[in-house]
């Protein structure tokens, strides 16, 4: 039998903070390694992942906080699929920009696609995400025979 580990809020918190952390130092570290090397790709690169800091720090702030929210029992754990969808609309939409920055570079020649893509995938992640999560909650009640 397997048995699952079940997460408290300060694991969580703990482990969302050292993701976090250990992000900004392979940020630098990325810095230092395209300071002295003469790639123009990964330049772009790093300088891109340097510009998304704030959203990306954003939403791995989004998703500790909904660890941390599914880590409680049923009536305070709701807040989590809100926080699961903000934040995976952040990261579609910085994925997207990355999937933009390898078009530039590589003249991929589907620009005007991501464009459409943007419009459909925004609202299409923010809602599978909150029904998913609700969906979550809601089937793994107990259920209670009279």
């Amino acid at each position: 039998m397997i048995q699952k580990f079940k997460k408290t809020p300060f694991w969580a918190l703990v482990s969302g903070l050292v993701g976090i952390v250990v992000f900004l130092v392979a940020l630098l570290v990325l810095k230092l390694i395209a300071g002295h090397t003469a790639s123009p790709f990964l330049d772009g690169f790093v300088s891109l992942l340097f510009a998304s800091t704030p959203v990306i720090i954003i939403f791995s702030v989004l998703f500790m906080v909904a660890d941390v929210f599914s880590s409680f029992p049923l009536p305070a754990n709701l807040p989590f699929p809100v926080f699961n969808a903000v934040a995976s609309v952040l990261l579609v939409a910085f994925l997207i920009s990355m999937l933009q920055y390898f078009n530039e570079y590589f003249a991929l020649g589907f620009g005007g696609v991501l464009d459409t893509l943007t419009i459909i995938l925004i609202p299409l992640v923010l809602v599978v995400v909150l029904i998913a999560g609700y969906v979550g909650i809601f089937t793994g009640l107990p259920v209670q025979e009279e």
